[in-house]
């Protein structure tokens, strides 16, 4: 048996649990994920509208008013939304609802929930799955104290659709 014969001295041992404590070390010392993309080049491409909203949506739930600025400027159509202090932003069939206070925002377009989840994870973002939400759908942690969760588009959605889908970014702060 190779197994038995294989014998590990403590030496050895401690540069081996010093090495794994660093590593858990640099990972928790690691900044927070943040977005990294060139919000304005997303907004100016026509073939990457949704991956647009999703950005904007990223900056927009903790910086509402950049995110306006962004949106406006890239002439993406502005309205007042449903609520006070609610304002929906249009460009074809993708659609932004954005709280004008930091917290909320929803990027929503005529996809698939799949294709929705995969232009978040296209655009690089980092974003982690952390299970699901209290309703069961889908989440992802942006790692900047925002949360964003998949869902059908709608008041009462679903967490899969094939006609249509959400992500719902909520600041945790």
């Amino acid at each position: 048996m190779i197994a038995a014969s294989l014998k590990v001295s403590p030496p050895m041992i401690r540069p081996i649990a010093a090495l794994s404590l660093i590593g858990l070390l640099s990972f928790a010392a690691a900044p927070a994920l943040a977005l990294d993309v060139d919000l304005a080049a997303l907004l100016a491409d026509p073939d990457a509208q949704i991956e647009a909203a999703i950005a904007a949506c990223d900056l927009g739930v903790t910086d509402p008013k950049a995110a306006d600025a962004a949106l406006t400027g890239a002439g993406w159509k502005k309205a007042e939304g449903e609520g006070e202090g609610v304002h929906e932003y249009a460009n074809g069939d993708t659609w932004i609802m954005m709280w004008d206070d930091p917290g909320f925002c929803m990027a929503s377009a005529n996809l698939t929930t799949a294709e929705m989840w995969d232009a978040l994870h296209a655009l690089g973002l980092h974003a982690l799955p952390t299970g699901t939400n209290a309703d069961g759908c889908d989440t992802a942690d942006m790692g900047n104290g925002v949360t964003a969760s998949l869902s059908g588009p709608g008041n009462d959605p679903a967490c899969t659709s094939q006609d249509g889908a959400a992500l719902r970014f909520e600041a945790s702060n």
